[in-house]
């Protein structure tokens, strides 16, 4: 059963070495790799990369006009999965420069203190956050990530 997903949206199509500090980067977070699939504290994650779709491309979000994609989907869901997925794109996010396309809109189950916070665009199919946004979200009782 899958669970959540989320997508770091990138200033360009990802690069060799983008791709490889990604893989990287899985290697020393995961229990387990296969491919594009791995394995965090025994829950299945899978990734993915590719072009940016046309309504992304056509976006100005937080600055940054969108032309590759960098995407991770939790293979199991609940509150721990959700976390991991999040310091993981949010980590992503932070060293590729990219902006976090959540998914969905988190205006229904955050508070104020949340919806407030710089680091946060509201588009027409989703919000799309910074690295720093999410770190700050991971951390409020109300978090969680789009199904």
């Amino acid at each position: 059963m899958a669970g959540a997903t989320a997508e770091v949206l990138l200033r360009q199509s990802i690069s060799d070495g983008e791709r490889e500090l990604i893989e990287n980067y899985i290697r020393t977070a995961a229990s387990s790799v296969e491919g594009k699939s791995f394995w965090i504290a025994g829950r299945p994650f899978v990734w993915y990369d590719g072009p940016a779709d046309e309504e992304e491309l056509a976006l100005d979000i937080l600055g940054l006009n969108p032309c590759g994609v960098v995407g991770f989907c939790a293979m199991s869901r609940g509150p721990v999965s959700e976390a991991y997925l999040a310091m993981l794109v949010a980590h992503i996010a932070q060293k590729l420069d990219g902006v976090v396309a959540l998914g969905g809109h988190i205006k229904s189950f955050a508070d104020d203190g949340i919806l407030v916070m710089e680091g946060r665009f509201e588009g027409a199919y989703g919000d799309y956050v910074t690295p720093e946004f999410l770190y700050h979200w991971i951390g409020h009782p109300k978090f969680r990530m789009i199904n």
